[in-house]
């Protein structure tokens, strides 16, 4: 159906990036200890935004001129990317470092001990 391919690539694809870019910078970031490895964290920012900033040009300039020829292709090769994109971070999944949820905080520090029952009840 190719109308529903024009809702998927013209609404629901651009969304997804959005959606993307604005949690993978974070969780790119907390990859690194904030105090030991703040120039790697400078440097990561740098590194990603470059990149998503190389990738809109391309997607400026490529884009266009493939629609001239056919549409659906021109917006499934951004599609294409984004779908590789998705595998490489699945791939790369047992790498990252991820912190465990704080329920009961709004910073960043870990939970005192005796704070929290065997379900996460908080005793305050």
């Amino acid at each position: 159906n190719n109308a529903a391919l024009s809702f998927g690539l013209l609404f629901l694809w651009p969304l997804g990036t959005g959606i993307v870019k604005s949690i993978v910078n974070v969780f790119g970031a907390k990859q690194f200890h904030p105090l030991l490895q703040s120039s790697l964290i400078e440097s990561y920012y740098v590194a990603f935004y470059m990149t998503i900033n190389i990738g809109a040009l391309v997607g400026g300039v490529v884009v266009p001129l493939v629609a001239q020829h056919d549409v659906t292709l021109a917006y499934s090769y951004p599609m294409a990317m984004l779908c590789i994109g998705v595998l490489m971070f699945l791939l790369g999944t047992p790498r990252y470092v991820r912190q465990s949820p704080n329920l009961f905080s709004s910073s960043s520090s870990p939970t005192p001990p005796g704070k929290r029952r065997a379900r996460g009840a908080y005793t305050g």
